[in-house]
């Protein structure tokens, strides 16, 4: 996972993994990386967050 911080980020806001979409997203150098994907939907429970 290259962007550690930002899922925990949203992790602790309660938005779940969801997946990966994996080399669709492409640098200024046209390298491709993989993007983590995180929802939260309605009905998910708030004591999932946490602190």
């Amino acid at each position: 996972m290259a962007n550690a911080a930002s899922c925990r980020v949203a992790d602790r806001a309660g938005y779940l993994p969801e997946g990966t979409l994996r080399e669709s997203y492409r640098y200024g150098d046209g390298r491709r990386h993989d993007e983590h994907l995180h929802a939260r939907l309605v009905t998910d429970r708030l004591d999932r967050v946490a602190g």
